[in-house]
């Protein structure tokens, strides 16, 4: 900076602006100095050790194959951090060099840890090579020792997945909640196993050889899937089979009853197929048991089943039936309702075709309830009305006596004719009113026509005076 110069009209003087830059400068390297040389410092002790824990772990010499199978691992990650380890230290040097470069003073302390590092290099380097040269030494070993875990492991699966095929597991004659807690346990071992299994293939990877497949495990998964199903399905039926037979007969849900014995049967069959041992021919005989059955069951849910159709049944299995009595699947079944299927099927018929002329007649009575007759002034006048526009209701009337006449030729109307004979009445009964009505409005409106003339007042008097009394008496 020069000491001064002209701009202009103007005299700048530089001499007090470069002092105090120079004051500037000088403290702001001061500071940069001290912060460089904290930071190389300490980078250097974090670096010494990092590299002291990674020695302690090179100079170890496992024996035995867990331990052996961690070290590997250990190196394998040392050896991936390797590279920014590297760059580590030569950030350290690199700090110190641009420290020396400054003519920084180094303590004697950090002089000598800096040579410290530098050793710890060189040392690390070395172990690393050791190590690399015991585990390469001791591998064909280790792996002899993994390939005879992996036999024993194979025996023990072998053993396990052979216990499913023994003892109480295809005893038919044993109580499947206790074999289900057994089959928990056996699940314990089995887990147990397939996380060593898990271990020796995560070995095999560390030692760079190909995993080996354990065949011997997923059979005796898939061993105790089809037994878990076995007993599971037997215990559910078991709990099913004994709610339905117990349970009010009539707040069965029969239809999804069908169902849980459409598929369970399915299952029964397939688990019989696969295992064909004791328990799956019990499982499959007690459903088929059950499943001739279920037709007859659904027949007696009808959900349109009325006392009369119940007493139809009873009266056939010679037993009193009370309205609203309770009664199960278990106490028909002791009546012998199996042997009357036929009168079930043709009650539940029965039943149904009744259901369906009830929802017609239903009908029937909804449209007359909401059905309106239209009324209008008669000539403008404000008190006499007429009716008008009956085209609509003849023809409704008209369809539902043909209708009704259509029901009471069904072989279901026994249940429902005293109904729909009364609605044939009614329906009779408004035909003829609508008619005599029609009738008697069109001879009323011709005359009144006629009469109200003054002309033909004058011409028939007695016969005017007549239609105006009968007139004003209605």
């Amino acid at each position: 900076v020069k000491v001064g110069h002209t701009e202009g009209v103007i005299f700048v003087e530089s001499r007090r602006l470069k002092e105090t830059l120079r004051e500037i400068t000088v403290e702001v390297t001061k500071q940069m100095k001290l912060l460089l040389t904290s930071l190389a410092s300490s980078q250097a002790s974090r670096m010494v050790q990092e590299y002291t824990e990674r020695i302690q772990v090179l100079e170890q010499q496992p024996s035995q194959l867990k331990e052996f199978a961690g070290h590997v691992e250990r190196l394998q990650r040392l050896d991936g951090e390797h590279k920014t380890l590297t760059q580590d230290t030569n950030t350290v040097d690199d700090m110190y060099r641009v420290l020396k470069a400054a003519k920084v003073t180094i303590t004697n302390e950090d002089e000598v840890q800096l040579d410290d590092l530098r050793a710890l290099v060189a040392a690390y380097q070395e172990r690393k090579e050791s190590a690399e040269y015991y585990v390469n030494e001791r591998l064909p070993e280790m792996t002899q020792t993994l390939d005879m875990n992996i036999a024993r492991l194979n025996d023990q699966l072998q053993q396990l997945a052979q216990m499913l095929r023994d003892g109480e597991y295809v005893n038919p004659d044993a109580e499947p909640k206790m074999v289900l807690r057994e089959l928990e346990v056996f699940k314990n071992r089995l887990d147990a196993l397939d996380d060593t299994a898990q271990t020796y293939s995560h070995y095999q990877g560390l030692f760079g050889i190909a995993e080996y497949e354990f065949k011997s495990l997923a059979e005796a998964k898939h061993a105790y899937e089809l037994t878990h199903k076995v007993w599971s399905t037997l215990d559910a039926w078991n709990e099913r089979y004994q709610q339905w037979q117990d349970d009010d007969f009539r707040t069965l849900d029969v239809e999804a009853l069908a169902t849980e014995v459409q598929v369970m049967n399915k299952d029964a069959y397939g688990l019989h197929k696969r295992l064909g041992n004791g328990v799956t021919e019990l499982l499959k005989e007690r459903i088929s048991a059950f499943r001739v059955h279920v037709p007859v069951v659904v027949d007696l849910g009808n959900p349109h089943m009325k006392d009369r159709h119940w007493q139809r049944l009873f009266n056939a299995l010679s037993t009193e039936y009370q309205p609203e009595q309770a009664f199960s699947l278990r106490q028909l079944a002791s009546w012998g309702v199996w042997d009357f299927a036929d009168v079930a099927a043709e009650a539940s018929g029965v039943a149904s075709g009744e259901a369906s002329l009830e929802r017609d007649l239903e009908k029937v009575a909804t449209v007359w309830q909401s059905l309106r007759f239209t009324l209008v002034s008669y000539r403008e006048a404000a008190d006499v009305f007429i009716l008008s526009d009956l085209d609509e209701v003849f023809t409704q009337l008209e369809d539902d006596q043909v209708s009704l006449q259509t029901m009471m030729g069904s072989r279901f109307i026994m249940g429902v004719q005293a109904q729909v004979e009364d609605w044939e009445k009614r329906l009779s009964l408004l035909s003829d009113t609508l008619d005599e009505w029609v009738q008697v409005q069109r001879n009323w409106m011709y005359l009144e026509t006629i009469f109200s003339a003054d002309d033909i007042q004058k011409q028939l008097p007695n016969e005017s005076a007549k239609f105006i009394k009968v007139d004003k008496s209605w």
